[in-house]
């Protein structure tokens, strides 16, 4: 039951929140793309990748790093338990 009530009043908000006539062509851009190249993947590129079995085909995936992306590298620590 209370289920069923969360979807209804859900299913009310999202409703009521697109009844508005909003022109999406009048809503300026928050985001530019940058052009797409084939370097390496670096933050703020959009880049081009191939999977190795489509290399030299039109088959690829673009990847695009936010600017303030930075690479983690997870650090295992070895743990010695002692019973």
């Amino acid at each position: 039951m209370i289920r069923q009530l969360t979807i209804l009043s859900l299913a009310i908000l999202f409703q009521v929140s697109c009844t508005g006539d909003i022109d999406i062509e009048t809503v300026p851009p928050d985001l530019i793309m940058p052009p797409v190249s084939n370097e390496s993947p670096a933050p703020g590129k959009r880049v081009r990748q191939f999977n190795e079995d489509y290399e030299g085909s039109d088959v690829y995936h673009l990847l695009y790093l936010p600017t303030d992306w930075e690479k983690r590298v997870n650090k295992i620590r070895k743990v010695t338990l002692v019973i």
